[in-house]
């Protein structure tokens, strides 16, 4: 289970990782029909939305590949792939991709519970 748990953890990240990159090695997302949904994502393209978005995945990304800082990644993501999720949700009603992205974070999240701890337990 620890092993199938690493395999997802990496992956996961190196998802990420590759799109944050994607810009500047010229790959490009797929694209949607959604009129809404591809005006959307042009706004966000032109601006500087994208830009934070693709620092965000390449700072995450990385952070989740190596077991150390993968806390730090997950919490990099979260804002992210809360965003991802509503986007499908809401323009492109692609419901299962929607859900895969955020029960994954859930189960990052899940999984090192423990190392957020500190961050809501207090000994004064």
């Amino acid at each position: 289970m620890k092993l199938a748990f690493d395999i997802f953890r990496i992956a996961y990240g190196a998802w990420f990782l590759f799109w944050g990159l994607a810009p500047f090695i010229g790959v490009a997302p797929p694209e949607t029909s959604q009129p809404d949904a591809v005006a959307l994502l042009e706004a966000n393209r032109a601006a500087f939305p994208m830009k934070l978005a693709s620092a965000s995945f390449i700072a995450g990304g990385a952070a989740l590949i190596w077991k150390r800082t993968a806390p730090l990644g997950v919490v990099i993501l979260a804002p992210t792939v809360a965003w991802i999720f509503l986007f499908h949700v809401t323009m492109t009603a692609d419901y299962p991709w929607a859900a895969f992205w955020l029960a994954g974070l859930a189960v990052l999240a899940l999984r090192m519970r423990k190392a957020y701890r500190p961050l809501y337990t207090w000994k004064g």
